[in-house]
């Protein structure tokens, strides 16, 4: 009895052990503030103040690096300037971006998501 208790309870151990989550920081910090930038871009358009050409490239950059990684249809309207036309799309990306790193996020490196991203030539051709 002592016997099956002791291998058991190394089970349990080995099996929390290998299950464990690595989350890399630094990734956390760049893919959050590409979604940061995507929200601040769209409180920007909000305002008074004219949009500048180099506010349109960042915002799609952003947009363009977290579809080709996540695979993500953004719900934003691709007008100039390109922005959301309501503020419940907005929240819903956001949402959905967040999920996707929530389940993907183990294992996840800023260098991973290059290469992911990187592989694809239309992203390649839209670099700014």
């Amino acid at each position: 009895m002592k016997k099956n208790l002791i291998l058991f309870c190394i089970s349990i151990v080995f099996i929390s052990c290998t299950n464990r989550c690595i989350e890399d920081i630094s990734f956390k910090n760049f893919y959050f503030s590409k979604l940061n930038q995507i929200v601040e871009y769209d409180n920007y358009t909000l305002t008074d103040t004219t949009i500048t050409t180099e506010s349109w490239i960042n915002f799609y950059y952003n947009t363009a690096y977290l579809y080709f990684l996540t695979g993500h249809q953004f719900r934003y309207v691709a007008t100039e300037p390109p922005g959301y036309t309501s503020e419940l799309d907005l929240k819903a990306d956001i949402k959905d971006l967040k999920k996707w790193y929530n389940e993907n996020k183990c294992g996840m490196t800023k260098e991973k998501a290059d290469s992911i991203v990187n592989a694809n030539p239309a992203f390649l051709n839209f670099k700014p």
